[in-house]
């Protein structure tokens, strides 16, 4: 399975479905709910093929919630690592 992991900074107007199916990817999907997100990533783990999942969320945060303590390129390598981890595992997800 290959994964790539993209950041983008854009416009709340902007449509990134369209955007991601200029862009050639296979599959693409608009999520709003963590139910709509587990069925979307087993969808894109299925299929084996180049996925685009925009994830939509409210702006705002708790009152209670802190500074990050890691980085992006933490947050990757650990992903990665995760992903490594469940397929040689043998886990479904």
């Amino acid at each position: 399975m290959e994964v790539h992991i993209k950041g983008f900074l854009g416009s709340v107007n902007h449509d990134w479905l369209v955007a991601s199916l200029k862009e050639r990817y296979p599959n693409a999907v608009s999520v709003h709910s963590f139910q709509a997100l587990d069925e979307a990533l087993r969808m894109a783990k299925d299929i084996q093929e180049l996925s685009f999942i925009e994830v939509k969320c409210a702006i705002g945060a708790r009152d209670d919630l802190g500074r990050p303590t890691t980085t992006p390129l933490d947050n990757k390598k650990n992903f990665m690592r995760f992903l490594n981890v469940e397929k040689s595992a043998g886990i479904q997800i």
